[in-house]
């Protein structure tokens, strides 16, 4: 087992008018402030045609950033497969592998907004089927040997082998999980889960619980990392925190209900995704700070003593990668850097020596 990790999302962001030049210097200055701090990972979340996260291609931005900061852990948070030809991505995962020297987590899933399925003329009704496919292309691609790939989206007839090869060793795969049912599936496609913080414990430790059965069934290992997305707020005292969250982050939201359309609910009639509907009807509550409450007590929120013991929780569960998403749409610079020192200076020291709890997730919830 390793040590617990801490990590922060890296995106262009800035106040309300930014243009997007200054916003993704915006995004150079928080690296250089996340690096100067000792976080161990940089993770990039993957959305286009709007400011919801503008970085439409992960790889390009930890690219650059593996040239600044070599040593650093690299991740993306999600690269969504079915917008991919798995091929060109695989290439350009093993590239990277070789142009960095800290480990790659590459976490992937199947995206959610209609107006990225629209736009890249990819139909909702197959995103399953074309995530496994692709998972399954890359898995054979970055496996390193010569190999044919047959299915029903991508055909490779020709024996081919990926070129640069990547550095397996140093490079971790995960795919995002939101229910029992998607944990089973990535349970069979061989992907440890990478999570958000949006559910209450029990929820974690169900599926967690799920996941590994199905794992030792097949006989795979559990001794895997477990990140999680969330966010962190401090302030001297738990009130203050309080104030902070429900000021900046229910514009988080507005940005969510906006980019995913919350308000035509363009998967109601798609089975795969009823429980994102169900979410997106909950966020559009969220975009009110009266109604964030249930929700920040899934998040780090508060004065020191209060995230360490949320924290805490969360490192009992089986969690050992944290990446705080302190980076989102209007949130001024001064706010995100004292949010990432607060954590750094007061949580982290707590967290930074103690092991991984790996197999403690097995328990379930």
């Amino acid at each position: 087992m390793g040590e617990i990790k801490f990590g922060s999302v890296i995106s262009a962001v800035g106040e309300p008018g930014a243009s997007d030049a200054e916003q993704y210097v915006e995004a150079l200055v928080d690296a250089e402030r996340v690096a100067d701090l000792g976080y161990d990972a940089f993770w990039v979340i993957e959305h286009h045609f709007s400011d919801y996260f503008p970085t439409p291609s992960p790889l390009v931005m930890l690219s650059h950033l593996a040239g600044r900061y070599p040593d650093m852990d690299l991740g993306t948070c999600v690269l969504v497969l079915p917008w991919y030809s798995p091929l060109r991505l695989a290439g350009e995962i093993a590239m990277l592998s070789q142009l960095s020297r800290g480990t790659l987590h590459i976490g992937i899933g199947r995206g959610l907004a209609r107006l990225e399925y629209d736009a890249f003329g990819v139909s909702m009704t197959e995103t399953r089927a074309r995530f496994r496919e692709c998972r399954e292309v890359i898995g054979k691609a970055l496996a390193g040997g010569t190999f044919t790939y047959g299915g029903e989206f991508f055909d490779i007839e020709r024996p081919i082998q990926l070129r640069p090869k990547s550095v397996q060793e140093r490079i971790n795969l995960y795919g995002a999980t939101s229910s029992p049912e998607s944990a089973g599936i990535m349970a069979e496609l061989d992907l440890p889960m990478i999570r958000v913080s949006n559910f209450p414990m029990h929820f974690h430790g169900n599926d967690f619980a799920r996941w590994d059965e199905e794992t030792r069934q097949r006989g795979g290992s559990t001794d895997v990392s477990r990140p999680i997305l969330i966010h962190a707020v401090l302030a001297d005292t738990d009130e203050e925190a309080d104030a902070l969250a429900k000021e900046h982050l229910s514009r988080y939201f507005v940005k969510v209900v906006e980019h995913y359309e919350a308000d035509a609910d363009p998967w109601k009639e798609l089975e795969e995704f009823k429980a994102f509907s169900k979410f997106m009807a909950t966020s559009k509550k969220l975009t009110n700070p009266d109604n964030l409450g249930p929700w920040l007590d899934l998040q780090l929120v508060g004065r020191a003593e209060t995230v360490c013991e949320r924290l805490q929780a969360y490192v009992d569960l089986g969690f050992d990668h944290f990446i705080l998403q302190n980076v989102t749409y209007g949130m001024p610079r001064d706010y995100r850097h004292e949010m990432w020192e607060r954590f750094a200076r007061d949580v982290i020291p707590h967290f930074a020596a103690q092991p991984a709890p790996m197999q403690r997730a097995s328990a379930g919830g």
